[in-house]
């Protein structure tokens, strides 16, 4: 099936630079109904000034050119000897929210957090997953976004889950891209917030999960071809960062307004209100 990008999408596309708050605008139009990531208006004067976001990933590039400029604070959990991002996916993730030159970023002027818990091909280590998030949130992270998952749970990695949540951290990860009935941990953790990922037109991805998820957003034409290399961000891993950078464009909203942050209009599910949730509670 072919589909139509929006049109504010190929014209930036076009012009070899893109703002991700039209693309998520078109797509509010598009879909206009739960449990799609919606966009609102009154975030387009936000920048993430003041919020402290943490990327828990393959890594970063630091010397990115679309990351010239962003405020980024990295560390290694892997033993790796350093950040550095061999499979490239870590630092697409972080063009997605602190991209400051051809890719604008949904926050940039956020603090990155950046935590390196994947190996070179990947691999998901436990330990590393619940060390990222510990050190994530002892920086003060108030987003946490995990586009990863595995298919085993972790004691080590629930515990850590579970204190940032304690502390009203706000954490997103991938739901999977194993198949529509496959969940990976820790999304399918009560009070984690499950993303998977559509098409622009809001079309779930086939290959993408489609159970026990909380919010969809775009996984797919996100990141513009001629600025990819290597690892591709396709699927719930893209669609994870897109909505941990729209809940921290209103925490930053809510900073100024002194209001609560509202997630139902994020993502109109009620479930989403609480930052955390008893291990009793279902997904």
């Amino acid at each position: 099936m072919s589909i139509t990008l929006p049109l504010a999408v190929m014209q930036q596309w076009s012009k070899n630079v893109i703002d991700l708050r039209h693309l998520l605008h078109d797509f509010t139009i598009a879909t206009d109904h739960s449990p799609f990531l919606r966009w609102d208006t009154a975030l387009e004067q936000e920048d993430g000034a003041g919020i402290r976001v943490a990327l828990l990933d393959s890594g970063i590039q630091l010397q990115h050119p679309l990351l010239k400029g962003a405020q980024i604070q990295a560390r290694d959990f892997t033993g790796s000897g350093g950040v550095f991002d061999r499979s490239g996916h870590g630092t697409k993730g972080a063009a997605l929210l602190v991209g400051q030159t051809d890719l604008r970023g949904l926050v940039p002027a956020c603090t990155l957090l950046v935590g390196k818990v994947l190996g070179g091909d990947r691999e998901t280590s436990a330990v590393a997953i619940a060390q990222g998030i510990r050190w994530a949130l002892a920086q003060g992270a108030q987003v946490i976004a995990l586009p990863l998952g595995r298919r085993q749970s972790s004691p080590l990695v629930q515990q850590a889950v579970r204190q940032a949540l304690a502390k009203g951290c706000k954490i997103f990860a991938a739901a999977g891209n194993y198949g529509v009935d496959v969940c990976l941990f820790p999304a399918r953790l009560p009070g984690v917030v499950a993303v998977s990922a559509t098409t622009l037109a809001g079309v779930p991805l086939s290959w993408c999960c489609q159970s026990q998820v909380d919010c969809y957003a775009p996984g797919q034409d996100v990141f513009p071809s001629d600025l990819a290399g290597g690892s591709s961000i396709n699927g719930s891993s893209a669609a994870t960062v897109l909505a941990a950078g729209v809940a921290a464009l209103r925490m930053a909203r809510s900073a100024k307004t002194r209001d609560e942050v509202d997630w139902r209009s994020s993502f109109d599910q009620t479930q989403l209100t609480s930052a955390s949730s008893s291990d009793s509670s279902s997904k």
